[in-house]
């Protein structure tokens, strides 16, 4: 009969490794230089060895000795976590947050994806609250994420430990930590009975800052949230074995039918063609510093499709992935709409930086232009418009980028969703295909 030990929340041993070695593997691609040009190898990584696997994958390992038909005995320890039952002053859970609840809480490690504007930092709070013995350390990524949750969290159970934007608190039954922070500061293994990740997509090897601190903390409670899970098998795998297995999905369609979520209107428009975008020489960043960022005619369509929406009663914030961009269509910007745009991007002032958000949210400030600080948690429902400036082809980023402005409020039942499609050169033409696939398949609307 195999043995099955949870030796530590991080790692499980098996008495015999054969049986699932080939089956608990993740596929990569590799490339190699080969007599004329770079080849593409694939290869299939284990992720068992020496008779240790990561302890997310508990549930799978399980799963597949049982189809198999294969005897196994399974030990876990009594970690003595106490579950209670989540309740927080005020707030009256939907359905669909009662049943990410109570998988969560019953299965005590797993990810629940759930989509931008949803309420994942009141399922955050929620967990926190059925855990009410446990001290708990919620990881986040960046410094307004950070704030965001440390404001929530004090909402319900008062002061919080801070771990980040240089602050350095630990002791505390409840904990914000900022991901840069904690992976450069000693703590200790058992500090925390719980952790939690928000943007648990980050959450995408083996070997980065996320893993570092995953396989450092002893928690023996892990949860995670995202809108948009990792798009590779390596990913995938990452995040099961640090936190657990996906353990169900809240839909747009069903948010939007509740009306949490505001009905998504894309509206796609076409860069000008020019033979000068489409013999651009040279890699990605060269290309794209030509093709997109200083490509004036495609800036100016953003600029006009921002100013008719402000002219409409809209709130509208352009993403940009550059800081140069930014200050390209902030220039423009001033030409047209004098005073309206401000720009943020990593190195504004955090003071500025929630000034500006605060404004934005109360319509004093009707554009905002900003880089990746505010593709991801950033919590204000009155953006009435979002413009992906951008480009890219990535799948997670898209989703994101857009999900900033599907809060639904009393007064917004739509938002508009405007992205610029590229022929003008052949990795722009892939790109903007395969975003235009991501919003047929997120049940978005495509308009001309």
């Amino acid at each position: 009969m195999i043995q099955i030990v949870e030796k530590t929340p991080v790692t499980t041993w098996i008495s015999d490794e054969k049986p699932i070695k080939e089956y608990l593997r993740y596929e990569y691609e590799w490339w190699r230089q080969g007599p004329f040009r770079k080849e593409k190898e694939v290869h299939r990584a284990p992720l068992v060895k020496k008779g240790y696997f990561l302890s997310g994958f508990q549930d799978r390992v399980i799963s597949y000795l049982d189809r198999k038909g294969m005897e196994f005995e399974f030990k876990k320890p009594d970690y003595g976590i106490e579950v209670g039952l989540a309740a927080l002053e005020g707030i009256e859970f939907r359905l669909d947050q009662w049943q990410a609840i109570t998988k969560m809480t019953e299965k005590m490690r797993g990810v629940w994806q759930a989509p931008t504007g949803s309420g994942k930092t009141i399922l955050i709070c929620a967990l926190v609250s059925a855990f009410p013995t446990t001290t708990v350390l919620v990881i986040v990524h960046t410094e307004t994420l950070f704030r965001q949750t440390v404001e929530e969290l004090e909402r319900f159970f008062g002061r919080v430990g801070r771990l980040g934007c240089g602050e350095w608190e630990p002791g505390m039954t409840i904990s914000v930590g900022m991901i840069q922070t904690l992976s450069k500061k000693m703590f200790k293994r058992d500090e925390w009975g719980m952790v939690i990740v928000d943007e648990a997509h980050h959450v995408n090897n083996f070997k980065g800052t996320y893993a570092k601190v995953l396989q450092r903390t002893l928690a023996p409670v892990r949860f995670g949230f995202t809108a948009t899970p990792p798009q590779t098998e390596q990913g995938r795998m990452a995040l099961e074995g640090l936190i657990g297995p996906m353990m169900g999905r809240t839909t747009y369609e069903e948010l939007q039918e509740k009306e949490v979520l505001a009905m998504p209107k894309v509206r796609v428009y076409k860069a000008p063609e020019t033979n000068r975008y489409r013999d651009l020489k040279g890699g990605y960043r060269k290309v794209y510093e030509e093709g997109i960022v200083k490509n004036r005619k495609r800036n100016m369509i953003i600029i006009q499709k921002a100013k008719e929406l402000i002219d409409q009663g809209l709130t509208v914030l352009i993403m940009v992935e550059i800081i140069n961009h930014g200050e390209i269509l902030l220039e423009m910007s001033d030409f047209i709409l004098p005073g309206e745009f401000v720009f943020l991007h990593g190195e504004t002032a955090s003071e500025i930086k929630e000034e500006e958000k605060q404004a934005f949210q109360d319509k004093e400030r009707r554009g905002v232009i900003a880089t990746r600080i505010w593709s991801e948690g950033v919590n204000i429902k009155s953006i009435g418009a979002v413009v992906n400036a951008v480009g890219g082809a990535s799948e997670i980023a898209s989703i994101q980028r857009f999900g900033r402005g599907l809060r639904r409020t009393k007064d917004k039942y739509s938002v508009v969703l405007i992205d610029i499609i590229d022929f003008t050169h052949r990795w722009f033409e892939k790109h903007s295909l395969k975003r235009i696939d991501t919003y047929l398949e997120a049940g978005w609307i495509i308009s001309r």
